[in-house]
């Protein structure tokens, strides 16, 4: 797969991401492979596995929660 193709599906992932946990940790596996250059990942076997079933839980629709719907139901997290 050409490196375009790579960004640009990766870019549609993370855009259509609610999940802060995933994209913290997304966030922190790109920030270390551009400081070091190369790929420190060294998660648990229980972490990998949570990553992995989130990812596969964002690819359904049906799992995916509206931003002012988020926003509304932690509103009282919001400070509003």
């Amino acid at each position: 797969m050409k490196h375009q193709i790579i960004k640009d599906q990766l870019f549609k992932l993370i855009s259509e991401s609610e999940n802060e946990y995933l994209l913290k940790m997304v966030h922190e596996i790109l920030s270390k492979d551009e400081i070091s250059g190369d790929h420190p990942i060294h998660l648990t076997e229980d972490q990998e596995k949570e990553l992995l079933q989130s990812y596969e839980e964002s690819l359904d629709e049906s799992n995916l929660i509206d931003l002012e719907e988020l926003k509304n139901k932690n509103s009282k997290w919001l400070g509003k």
